[in-house]
């Protein structure tokens, strides 16, 4: 399967430096139903192999996912109604893998717990503002009868709702884990000032009885 993806990796690549960077441009600027889409997407893939590091593969991820809701909007704007359910799927499709890359990145116990609240808190945010666009696009499909692209939409907001539990699931766990750490370090903290509190005391009545015993002497 590696060496495979690595070739496929590998032919996008000599073709990208083959078209030049203007290309490359007008790719990534590319909507559904452009002939340079399908190139976009395929710089997306090289991207994705060539990023190694856990929370940047996520930030990836939810970097093209807002690419697909830019995409969106776009046709939208156009009024580009025939490209529009095409569109939706494609924004569908990243939303699954976002989720999937999310779940990946909260099991990793190599993860910085911090890195993953940030993420997690970056992708509730995001689907704030999605959802907001899907609601809307919704009713303008509803009012143009375009049943296609209702039921796909009716769809990407399921997805999204189960993105915002999955954001929230996480955030709440991060939160009472680090309660529970700071419960842990304050009751450390207070036995440390208990211990030192009776080791001062134990050295005061050995300073106490030394003194006593001093004084018996002398009478």
């Amino acid at each position: 399967m590696k060496p495979r993806i690595f070739l496929i990796v590998g032919i996008i690549l000599v073709v990208i430096l083959g078209l030049g960077g203007g290309t490359v441009y007008a790719a990534n600027n590319s909507v559904s139903g452009d002939l340079l889409f399908p190139l976009d997407k395929g710089i997306e893939n090289v991207q994705r192999v060539l990023t190694f590091n856990e929370v940047k593969k996520s930030e990836l991820e939810l970097a093209i996912l807002e690419e697909r809701a830019d995409e969106l909007n776009e046709l939208e704007e156009e009024e580009a109604s025939e490209d529009i359910d095409t569109a939706v799927e494609e924004l569908n499709e990243q939303q699954e893998r976002v989720q999937e890359r999310l779940r990946e990145m909260e099991e990793n116990s190599d993860v910085d717990e911090g890195e993953k609240e940030r993420i997690m808190n970056q992708f509730e945010e995001q689907i704030e503002r999605h959802v907001r666009l899907m609601e809307e696009l919704q009713t303008k499909m509803q009012e143009k009868g375009n049943t296609n692209a209702q039921e796909s939409l009716e769809k990407a907001l399921e997805n999204y709702q189960k993105g915002k539990d999955q954001a929230e699931e996480s955030i709440n766990k991060n939160k009472e884990q680090n309660q529970e750490e700071n419960q842990e370090e304050e009751q450390n903290q207070g036995d440390d000032t208990q211990n030192q509190e009776q080791n001062q005391e134990e050295e005061e009545n050995e300073e106490q009885n030394k003194s006593n015993s001093g004084n018996n002497k002398n009478n």
